[in-house]
């Protein structure tokens, strides 16, 4: 009886030493639904809008209003795009038709889902962050809006995407 006892032991500590080793080896984390819907690929901008409306003066000493910033920009901002990734590094890419020809091909952050996934945190290479609220997020289009408050003025900017 004595000869079964030690290898029983041995191999009932061999399998209690596998089983901890299986549990305790991470795989990644499985995405959220919302992760999965974000990083699904490129969502290509398709409405860019403020309110209330931009003030700004032109060379005219004119005020100009401007609420749509996709038609404000032109074809030049409408190219644009923005790639959410697995690893949460966002890519946004200036598109075939630059504003700036001085300005980068590609811009390059980190992002996070926040508060119960309703806000999306982006923070860009340059030290900057934005907080942006998440509106609609389906398979084919992401709404975001983000607050900026400028000349004791509050902007609420509702960025559109689809893909």
């Amino acid at each position: 009886m004595k000869n079964y006892v030690f290898p029983t032991r041995i191999l009932l500590a061999g399998i209690f030493i596998l089983a901890v080793a299986f549990v305790s080896c991470s795989k990644d984390e499985e995405l959220t639904e919302n992760e999965q819907l974000l990083t699904l690929g490129k969502w290509n901008l398709s409405s860019h809008v403020v309110d209330p409306p931009l003030t700004f003066t032109d060379e005219n000493d004119e005020t100009i209003y401007v609420s749509d910033l996709v038609e404000f920009f032109g074809e030049c901002y409408a190219d644009d795009a923005w790639t959410f990734k697995p690893d949460k590094t966002l890519v946004i890419d200036e598109g075939s038709l630059k504003c700036d020809n001085g300005s980068v091909q590609q811009e390059t952050g980190e992002w996070y889902f926040g508060e119960g996934e309703t806000t999306i945190v982006v923070a860009y290479n340059d030290g900057s962050t934005s907080t942006l609220f998440v509106q609609q997020l389906t398979a084919g289009t992401l709404k975001l809006n983000a607050i900026s408050s400028q000349d004791n003025v509050t902007h609420t900017f509702t960025i559109t995407f689809s893909r």
